[in-house]
């Protein structure tokens, strides 16, 4: 994926990591604008925006849980994982093309460790995609003050 992030997501039970594309950052920054709390919370806020990605993204997560966890099989870095040992943690420290982002719920807090692609907002606008292409309507967020965007 050439313009792509790494995102990790902090929720109260853990964390989960993945590879996505960077125009994922907007999406997911408008689904904590939403009030997300948990993962499963920011994947459906991100299904409003591309419900292609969040369906990949929730079914990686479904093939890590059924395998993946259980430490028979070789972790695919870049499909969705959950964060549990220090193999885990390792690769969900790796940048992809663009950068590494985490995005920590409770403490509501998106840190840009690494973005070599555009500054996130407070305030923006993203392309809705349908079928994982961009369509011509736009959507708005605006992130809450609640919300830190660290450099």
């Amino acid at each position: 994926m050439p313009s792509s992030f790494r995102f990790t997501i902090v929720d109260a039970d853990g964390a989960v990591s993945f590879v996505a594309p960077a125009y994922a950052l907007k999406m997911i920054a408008a689904a904590c604008g939403k009030g997300a709390q948990r993962v499963d919370d920011l994947l459906q806020g991100v299904g409003e925006f591309d419900p292609a990605l969040a369906t990949e993204l929730r079914d990686g997560l479904a093939r890590f849980d059924a395998g993946g966890s259980a430490g028979n099989e070789p972790l695919d870095r870049t499909g969705p994982f959950r964060i549990g040992d220090e193999a885990t943690r390792a690769a969900a420290q790796e940048p992809a093309a663009s950068g590494l982002i985490v995005v920590n719920l409770p403490e509501k807090r998106i840190v840009q460790v690494q973005n070599s692609y555009a500054d996130l907002k407070r305030t923006d606008r993203g392309r809705l995609r349908r079928n994982g292409r961009p369509v011509q309507l736009l959507y708005r967020y605006d992130l809450p003050d609640e919300w830190r965007i660290v450099p």
